[in-house]
């Protein structure tokens, strides 16, 4: 294992003076305690006045020499082992100057010897023969002196220009500190009793004036667990948060959950996250330099630089994860009790003119007889209590007192109807009375029925912006709405009021995002952009003109992309790495940083942006957020009233973690003009604006909010959400919930909408996408829209606006001669 500390440089700009003062050290706190490790810092304040010279640094911690892992071409980095004594130690820092080529040259040299010195050894350890080892050894001692001599000879052409100290004060270890009241656990169930196959919910409050710190001045870390299992507590503001708890937790009986409490300095935890982040920048720059090297040894050097950067990231990591102080911790006992009855399946799928079945059991012995009544909603479903027949839409069972424990099968038949009539899933529900249970309505089976017919065609996916809309449909991609800047890639301006086929996208497409002039589509893994390039979004290398058909932009292995107001954002896969690596990269308008760069000036063509194994990203108006495969969210750009989910109002060039929402735990996130919205463990949570009661909480009066606000009635169970400016929409239980800024409100429906609504008139959605002037939804295969419609967005062949939802046009080269669709 390798044991280095870290010590970063940072260059703010060039100065040529005749004696030039090159470092300022300093510390990431202000005192340590025994058991701590130190991240010292230092800042080198001017650059060498000749351009073909770089610094080197070398330093010693105490009387130890110490390895310092680059970050930048004016960066460095080390942390120190665990303090393990009271009194002082010494930092030493010795500045240089070598030639910049020569020292490359001669580390790529060094590099291609330590991975000779590897192949020699593996060897060694297999060879048998004396002579043979003798020979090998001699090789890898021969390896390890070349490599000796050449870092001597590097060393000779270095100019010592400045040496400095610090030194650090020791302290002996503090008690740990524990909380014995303060902390408390309040479940949504007052009586502390839940029923088989229900979440749970536990608010978890922090009594501030307990703690002894100024809460203004620290994160609070809660932890949860239920028995041994780890649970997820969300923060719902600075002192308390939510803990949910899926029923698969929740098992009949007692449970104990126990919540354990830590806080850490904010100034301490943004300089470790500022420093982790620009780690992972570099490890970009090295990644594209390695993958476009060809010579051996030049790619041995960068695979060198990119291994140590992985090591000082987890050092970091590791410091920022041990300025944690623990608390205390708490616990209660809440209680699981049974449902009437137990089902054997909970969902079905089937074919047409196909049966299946499922059992039904009692819970409990009834004191008497007891009825199950299970009903069918279709006659496409039909049910029996035997193996059948008969067939009907109910099959009633009897339990007794005697065999109440003993499974009754439903019997299950399809309906084969001879049409490419599409899928559809049935819920088949089931009601109990009698015997002195409870009576009620519970859990249904759900049924996917398949279509035994021609492949269906149905809509996949949508997406739409600026009254533009596209869908994708049996691999083909349709657009309509409006067309100024030819963003409908029809070959035209013209609007459209029906979906018209998008030139050369008729077959394998992947997935499409519509932004404010122009759109994107992955076909297969390739990408195409169109409408507006005034800002370079179309990432042809150059900016201006209208590209009105799908263009090609250089990137390849994509898996998605965003485009949000004349910038785009794309997923790569990067095949060239071994394991394959998912990449994030970036182009067109950045007046708010929101490509995520470092700077404020558009890009043309795609730019890697620095986010480790994007999973999904989302653009919007002027910042821009990302999450990667582990749930953690990411947010750049401008960051007015919060939206960068970071708890701040500064604005950050490049990408830093929305710490409010519950990192590790993201499974999408979307970004609107000043909102940021995520689906976190099922539940809608938002930060930002309220103008429009955007938050999803009509108790919540503020104007805006720093912390994630869970949205009313969608803390679980969400599927999707899509924000667009500052209108939301959502999926739960196959249904549209919208709330918002409301384009063409319905009747009793307020244009500032708070409160999380139901959209009537579509159901089993699968694909949803919000914008300021409407919505669009998938449900059972067809496209509905709603909103304005002057400009065709709703896709029905007329321009007028509808407050409820209307099917968009099927395409008529895809119409089939059914009864059915």
């Amino acid at each position: 294992m390798k044991s280095f500390f870290v010590i970063t440089f940072l260059f703010f700009s060039k100065v040529f003076a005749a004696t030039p003062q090159f470092i300022e050290l300093r510390t990431n706190k202000a005192s340590y305690t025994v058991g701590e490790k130190v991240v010292l810092m230092a800042s080198v304040k001017t650059s060498p006045t000749d351009p073909d010279s770089e610094v080197f640094v070398t330093g010693t911690w105490g009387a130890a020499p110490i390895k310092l892992v680059k970050f930048s071409d004016f960066e460095s980095a080390a942390v120190t082992p665990p303090l393990v004594s009271p009194g002082q130690m010494v930092f030493h820092v010795d500045a240089y100057l070598q030639n910049k080529q020569l020292a490359k040259n001669i580390l790529t040299s060094v590099a291609s010897l330590e991975q000779e010195s590897i192949k020699l050894n593996n060897l060694l350890s297999k060879e048998t023969i004396p002579a043979k080892k003798a020979n090998l050894q001699q090789a890898i001692d021969n390896n390890s002196q070349l490599r000796q001599d050449l870092l001597s000879q590097l060393s000779s052409h270095r100019t010592l220009v400045e040496s400095k100290d610090v030194t650090v004060t020791v302290a002996a270890a503090l008690l740990e500190k524990k909380l014995v009241s303060g902390l408390s656990l309040i479940p949504d169930h007052l009586n502390y009793t839940y029923s088989l196959g229900q979440n749970a919910n536990i608010a978890a409050s922090v009594d501030a004036a307990a703690l002894g710190y100024d809460i203004k001045e620290i994160d609070l870390f809660l932890t949860a667990k239920i028995n041994a299992n780890p649970l997820i507590a969300t923060p719902t503001n600075p002192s308390s948060f939510n803990i949910s708890i899926s029923s698969a937790n929740l098992s009949l009986g007692s449970h104990e959950v126990t919540a354990s409490l830590t806080v850490r300095n904010k100034r301490d935890g943004k300089s470790l996250n500022d420093a982790i982040s620009a780690g992972f920048l570099y490890k970009s720059e090295m990644i594209q330099e390695r993958n476009k090297a060809t010579d051996p040894n030049l790619i041995a050097y960068y695979q060198s630089e990119i291994d140590d950067l992985d090591l000082i990231i987890a050092a970091f990591s590791d410091v920022l994860d041990n300025l944690k102080i623990f608390i205390g911790d708490t616990l209660i006992t809440i209680k699981v009790e049974a449902p009437s009855i137990i089902l054997s399946k909970d969902y079905i799928e089937i074919y047409e003119g196909s049966r299946s079945f499922y059992n039904v059991s009692l819970v409990a012995q009834p004191s008497s007889s007891v009825t199950v009544v299970a009903a069918s909603p279709t006659a496409d479903v039909t049910l029996s209590n035997t193996d059948g027949p008969p067939w009907a839409n109910t099959a009633t069972l009897t339990f007794t007192t005697s065999n109440w424990n003993i499974p009754q099968k439903v019997s299950i038949r399809t309906l084969e109807d001879f049409l490419a009539d599409g899928d559809a899933v049935h819920s088949i529900t089931h009601t109990v009375s009698g015997g002195g249970i409870a009576s009620g309505q519970y859990m249904p089976v759900r049924v996917s029925l398949k279509d035994n017919g021609a492949t269906p065609l149905v809509w996949d996916s949508i997406s739409m912006n600026n009254q533009s809309a596209c869908a994708t449909r049996g691999g083909a991609l349709y657009c309509w709405g409006n067309n100024l800047n030819g963003q409908l890639g029809v070959g035209d301006k013209d609007d459209r009021n029906v979906p018209t086929p998008v030139k050369g996208m008729t077959t394998n497409v992947q997935s499409v995002s519509v932004g404010q002039n122009s759109t994107c589509a992955v076909k297969q893994s390739e990408l195409y952009c169109w409408g507006s390039n005034y800002q370079g979004q179309i990432g042809q290398g150059m900016a201006g003109g209208e590209y009105p058909i799908p263009t090609k932009v250089n990137l390849n292995n994509v898996l998605s992309v965003a485009v949000g107001d004349s910038t785009a954002c794309a997923i790569t896969n990067n095949t060239f790495l071994n394991p394959p690596e998912k990449m994030l990269f970036c182009w067109g308008w950045n007046a708010g940083g929101q490509l995520g760069l470092g700077d404020k000036a558009a890009r043309s063509a795609p730019a890697l942006v620095s986010v480790s194994k994007p999973k999904q990203v989302s653009v919007g108006y002027l910042h821009t957020c990302a999450v990667t495969e582990t749930g953690s969210p990411y947010c750049w750009g401008n960051n007015s009233l919060y939206k960068l989910g970071n708890g701040l109002t500064t604005e950050s060039l490049t990408p830093v973690l929305a710490n409010q929402f519950t990192n590790g735990s993201v499974s999408k996130i979307v970004a609107g003009h000043e909102n940021t919205c995520v689906l976190e463990n099922g539940a809608v949570r938002c930060v930002g604006a309220n103008t429009y009661g955007q938050l999803g909480d009509p108790n919540y009066i503020g104007g805006s909010s720093a912390s994630p606000i869970t949205a009313v009635g969608l803390s679980s169970l969400v599927t999707d959400v899509e924000l667009a400016k500052s209108s939301i929409a959502a999926i739960k239980g196959g249904l549209v919930y919208y709330w918002g800024f409301v384009a063409v409100p319905a009747a009793g429906i307020p244009s500032s909408l708070k409160t999380p609504t139901i959209m009537s008139g579509v159901e089993n959605v699968t694909s949803i996408d919000s914008e300021q002037n409407g919505q669009c939804a998938i449900g059972e295969g067809k496209a509905f829209c709603w909103g304005f419609g002057t400009k065709g967005m709703l896709g029905n062949g007329q321009n007028q606006n509808s407050d409820s939802p209307v099917e968009v046009n099927r395409p008529n080269s895809l119409l089939r001669n059914t009864t059915k669709f």
